[in-house]
């Protein structure tokens, strides 16, 4: 063991907020660029999405893993553009969200004089919509309230038509009539399949992703909100949203809870997942909850991350670097048991759909793995969806992707006691590699590290005794 004494902890801390608070307008940059080069056909654009996403994920590891404040003046324009830019996108979120949940609950309508106020009611109004993971996850909950295996009775084709959604907004699948269409179909080609004549639902299974495609958390967290009449998932996903940022706002200090609040503000894609009922949205206060109590109350830590790990298969990555941070703190004993932990919930709920068809659970559950899914994405990937490269098979990148997994369970494991909020981000480092690498899968690990490093206790390995940073020798 080594004893740093002479660490100022506050000019540390201070150091590593000015990279989180760097990285919320990176965290937006990226995912615009992303958008528009998709909507404008501009391949240029997604590989600056791309680049910037590079930048984010160094701004966070600076931030999680910086151990003394650089004297330099860059840091101080750093501080100062970090500071202007998250106030600024604070305000947008909050005028973005208010206007989407007012119009959601039917609180405004646009009648006013003011066409700018007419646009920003119109435009909440439209911003609560259904794509089709969301429209299944809504259509499950009300299969299992039936009585019905959700499994079993998934059906993409009147899920999206119960919703209203758009029967464009699926996930095609390089298949059927999309078997020579690469690296994606276009919108008119889309339409056209599904204006095609005579078409079968056997032929759309074939061609479109239309199974349940997640955990049974996913629609079993919802359903007590739905016999009780909130039968939408859009306030399930914010009544759970809330009851995680208020957790995490209590555990804060006092003194920092005000930077906790602008940064949730001005996570506008936080909100954008919100107003579209992404179920990610619904395992994420799981996740933060979790893994702020791992190392205060591991066994219901690990329990809680079991519930985020039943709901949404992109939590599953979290759990090795949750297990590595109990060894190296508790030992053994208690990571055998996190895992019992987390596994006895995640049974718990998936279990009977299990058993009642085990074969289809298993399709269903890993078939963004098993399925001919097209690239699509923020990460790598971009550089085969907008045609650099010509690759069709994700095989490559599922190695990179599982060795970039397993290289950071390593690395971790010999440096948790000194890093512990690395194993964060090291849990979405893998998804950067993944043949879908959808920006969803990486928009609220910030918030997560911004309150545990808010959170004084957990700045350090330890607050160590008499105010001393301690630190692992190995």
């Amino acid at each position: 063991m080594r004893s740093y004494p002479n660490i100022n902890y506050n000019q540390v801390m201070k150091f590593r907020l000015v990279f989180l608070l760097v990285s919320l307008p990176l965290k937006g940059l990226f995912s615009i660029l992303n958008g528009l080069s998709t909507q404008l056909s501009n391949p240029v654009l997604g590989v600056l999405g791309m680049i910037v996403w590079i930048a984010w994920f160094v701004t966070l590891w600076l931030a999680a893993t910086s151990e003394t404040k650089i004297e330099l003046k860059w840091t101080l324009w750093l501080s100062k553009i970090s500071h202007y830019s998250t106030l600024i996108l604070a305000v947008i979120g909050v005028i973005i969200i208010s206007f989407s949940l007012a119009a959601k609950a039917n609180l405004i309508e646009p009648d006013t004089n003011s066409s700018f106020v007419n646009s920003l009611i119109l435009t909440g109004e439209n911003s609560f919509h259904y794509n089709d993971s969301t429209a299944m996850d809504q259509q499950a909950v009300t299969n299992v309230l039936n009585g019905k295996n959700p499994y079993v009775a998934a059906n993409i084709v009147t899920a999206m038509e119960q919703v209203g959604a758009s029967l464009n907004a699926i996930t095609p699948l390089h298949a059927g009539t999309f078997a020579g269409i690469f690296p994606y179909p276009s919108q008119a080609q889309l339409t056209e399949f599904w204006q095609s004549a005579g078409i079968t639902f056997d032929q759309i299974r074939t061609q479109i992703e239309s199974r349940f495609n997640y955990p049974a958390g996913s629609f079993l967290l919802a359903a007590p909100f739905f016999l009780i009449g909130l039968a939408d998932m859009h306030w399930v996903v914010l009544i759970f949203l809330i009851a995680g940022l208020i957790y995490a706002f209590l555990k804060i200090p006092k003194s920092r809870r005000l930077i906790f609040l602008v940064a949730v503000a001005a996570s506008i894609e936080l909100w954008g997942c919100l107003v579209s009922g992404d179920n990610t949205v619904l395992a994420f206060p799981f996740i933060m909850v979790g893994w702020l109590l791992l190392r205060e109350r591991p066994m219901f830590a690990m329990s809680l991350i079991g519930v985020a790990a039943a709901t949404k298969q992109t939590s599953w990555f979290l759990i090795p670097f949750a297990l590595i941070l109990l060894i190296r703190f508790y030992g053994w004993k208690y990571a055998i048991a996190g895992v019992a932990a987390a596994a006895g919930v995640f049974l718990l709920l998936n279990l009977p759909f299990f058993i009642n068809n085990p074969s289809l659970w298993l399709d269903s559950v890993f078939a963004p793995l098993k399925d001919a899914m097209y690239p699509f994405g923020t990460g790598l990937v971009v550089l085969v969806s907008k045609g650099f490269l010509n690759i069709q098979n994700p095989l490559p990148f599922t190695v990179l992707e599982l060795s970039t997994l397993l290289g950071g369970i390593v690395w971790y494991f010999f440096h948790a006691k000194r890093y512990p909020q690395a194993g964060l981000l090291l849990s979405i480092l893998p998804f950067f590699f993944a043949w879908r690498s959808l920006n969803n899968y990486f928009y609220f690990v910030d918030l997560v590290l911004l309150a545990e490093i808010l959170i004084a206790e957990r700045l350090f390995p330890s607050k160590a005794k008499e105010q001393k940073l301690v630190l692992s020798a190995d």
